[in-house]
């Protein structure tokens, strides 16, 4: 009896241990926050928060301080014989203003894995002036750094003439390891990520610049 009790009390502790799903309400910024910062659920470390297929508009910064898979809806491009995005549902149109992005990560430490996955990204309009709309900061330590992973996004329309200066680059990152696939833009960006240009941050930048004359997939 006791050794049944024992078991069922690490079955419990497993089951409370493993990584949660859990699914916005909507597109809205304000629904995909309140289950990543509050109050319907405050994500953890490994948990997976699903943005459901829609068309939205946010004009405010989504800030995510733990690892988790943040990923749109629809059908993804995978493996080697695939290129670019696939096919995302979930449409965020960037109106969050030239000084924060629309996706702020910061703060995630070693061990910890954050993705962005299968949504478009798009400015509000051709003429709306804009900053990067991606931003991942970590925290390296003497065992190493955090991880990044962005995957099938679709960063459609924007271009350096019309958006700005500060939107030429797509995302920004400092003091992670990373990969990313299976993504597309629009050939007006001028490079896809930039290391370490986050205001505040005084490093050398360095450059994944677009060279094709329609779309460049990385």
């Amino acid at each position: 009896m006791t050794k049944f009790l024992s078991l069922l009390l690490l079955l419990s502790i497993c089951t409370l241990a493993h990584a949660a799903s859990m699914t916005a309400a909507s597109c809205n910024e304000s629904d995909v926050n309140a289950v990543i910062n509050g109050p319907t659920y405050t994500a953890a470390n490994g948990d997976t928060i699903i943005i459901p297929a829609g068309n939205c508009t946010w004009t405010s910064e989504l800030t995510i301080t733990v690892g988790i898979t943040l990923t749109g809806s629809g059908t993804p491009n995978t493996g080697t014989g695939t290129m670019g995005a696939g096919n995302p549902t979930t449409i965020i149109n960037d109106n969050g203003g030239s000084s924060n992005p629309i996706i702020n990560v910061s703060g995630i430490t070693t061990g910890q894995t954050m993705t962005l996955a299968l949504m478009t990204i798009q400015p509000q309009s051709s003429s709306t002036n804009l900053i990067s709309p991606v931003f991942v900061v970590g925290n390296c330590t003497s065992s190493g750094c955090p991880n990044f992973r962005m995957t099938n996004i679709n960063f459609n329309g924007w271009t350096e003439s019309g958006n700005g200066t500060g939107a030429a680059w797509m995302l920004r990152h400092d003091d992670v390891f990373g990969v990313a696939d299976h993504n597309s833009a629009s050939s007006g960006v001028l490079a896809w990520v930039s290391t370490a240009i986050i205001p505040g941050r005084s490093r050398t930048r360095s450059e994944r610049r677009i060279t094709s004359s329609t779309k460049t997939i990385l």
